[in-house]
């Protein structure tokens, strides 16, 4: 459901011929789990990433690097430990997913 969801967003998304304001495409769904996650936690290491979400090293690694492409999380290292973080621009796409999901899922139309 989530997909066909993103898909009208993307859709809407395109102006011109082809022309987008966002590559929602490079972000994909498990982008914005990543994000969605980030706004709970406030921060996490890479492998929370794969524990809590499920999600492959390869995918982490790309997600996160399309994330910061746009400028949407930061890194901060403590040793050997990356830890990742929502920007302010980040959070505020995080929070806006957010605001789209609990429209989706509520019975109002």
């Amino acid at each position: 459901m989530l997909k066909l969801e993103m898909y009208q967003i993307r859709s809407e998304l395109r102006i011109g011929k082809g022309i987008k304001l966002y590559k929602l495409e490079d972000i994909t769904e498990k982008g914005f789990k990543i994000l969605l996650f980030l706004l709970k936690v406030k921060g996490a290491k890479i492998k929370d990433f794969y524990d809590k979400l499920h999600l492959g090293r390869e995918t982490v690694y790309r997600c996160l690097r399309y994330l910061d492409k746009y400028g949407l999380i930061d890194e901060k290292r403590r040793g050997n430990v990356r830890f990742i973080f929502l920007t302010e621009k980040g959070r505020r796409v995080a929070l806006l997913l957010k605001e789209i999901e609990e429209i989706l899922e509520s019975k109002e139309t």
